[in-house]
């Protein structure tokens, strides 16, 4: 199996964003404006504020909390994702949302990845959806005397398989922890584009001799169907990694901001919806963010549950994940 090798290396340097927060942007940026399907890559902290009311168009958003909490609302939907959870938003032909910090009793500040992916051409247009993954929805596997743990948000690996159909292009989403003297090898399909972008620790080793440290993206070509490398048993570090993979779509697109569209004149015209509140964007007419100036205990507890209801729909999967277990294999037990 030939391994993939590394086309370039950049460092995601920390900027201002929205109203206080904070994120550091490796794809969307001079040295890598786009890597189909992925528009952008920020790892984003925020401390205060948050990101107020603001347009997508023809996006898919990807976001993964690491720490803390954040509330999403937009035209259609609120909710409240938690340490673990990822959501998908699909803006398509337009929608506004608001991403707010949630006070925790702990002080926790929110973490996490938030990653856009096009929309292949065809479906740019139409009704926006929403999806939310809770962190226990998430299987883990774990190798090599627990210095190896992958968790699978969409994938396969090391026979843990994540079928979902969470976006409209073929995409792979994997977290990575590895201890010193790990390795790793994650399989793609050759028509896909890879990425690794390092989130906690120095001195990720990949197979063909590249390092990429901390808050450090390395951009894979496409001469192989695997990824590898390891944690080097001399490292001090656990390093922590997103390793993402998706379909590259052969398009016409052009990108300004939060909006993708087939052409100029056609970016033009979204932008005008958007600015006139006409189109996919009319909603606005009459829909004002609750959660912009601020989220409440009582916004958590109605739109996100209290911790109690989340302990119990947590259990509930579970029970009914053991059960499918159960009866899948009870004729050899």
């Amino acid at each position: 199996m030939n391994t993939r090798t590394v086309q370039k290396v950049i460092h995601a340097i920390k900027k201002p964003e929205g109203v206080g927060a904070v994120v550091r942007r490796s794809i969307g940026v001079p040295g890598m404006y786009k890597f189909s399907p992925f528009l952008m890559l920020d790892h984003f902290y925020v401390p205060e504020g948050g990101f107020e009311a603001h347009p997508h168009s023809s996006i898919n958003t990807v976001t993964l909390v690491k720490k803390g909490a954040i509330m999403h609302e937009d035209f259609n939907n609120k909710g409240v994702l938690f340490e673990g959870d990822m959501q998908i938003m699909s803006s398509r032909s337009g929608i506004v949302h608001a991403e707010m910090p949630v006070a925790l009793k702990s002080g926790q500040i929110p973490e996490g990845m938030q990653l856009w992916v096009d929309q292949p051409i065809e479906l740019r247009k139409g009704e926006p959806s929403y999806t939310d993954v809770r962190g226990y929805e998430i299987e883990e596997a774990e190798e090599q005397d627990g210095k190896l743990k992958v968790s699978v948000l969409s994938g396969e690996a090391y026979g843990i398989k994540a079928d979902r159909s969470l976006l409209d292009v073929p995409f792979h989403y994997y977290t990575y922890n590895l201890k010193p003297g790990a390795i790793f090898e994650q399989k793609f399909p050759e028509d896909f584009n890879v990425f690794l972008y390092v989130m906690k620790g120095d001195g990720l080793k990949i197979s063909d001799g590249t390092e990429i440290n901390e808050f450090h993206t390395g951009f894979f070509k496409t001469d192989g169907s695997s990824v590898k490398g390891a944690n080097p048993i001399s490292n001090d570090d656990e390093i922590e990694f997103l390793l993402v993979g998706g379909k590259i779509l052969d398009q016409p697109t052009v990108h300004y901001g939060p909006f993708v569209a087939d052409s100029q004149a056609q970016l033009r015209e979204i932008i005008e919806d958007y600015s006139y509140q006409r189109n996919a964007f009319a909603p606005m007419r009459h829909w004002q963010s609750l959660i912009s100036s601020g989220v409440t205990q009582d916004m958590v507890d109605k739109y996100g549950g209290s911790e109690s209801e989340r302990d119990k729909k947590r259990d509930e999967y579970l029970a009914k994940k053991r059960e499918l277990v159960t009866d899948e294999f009870k004729d050899e037990l």
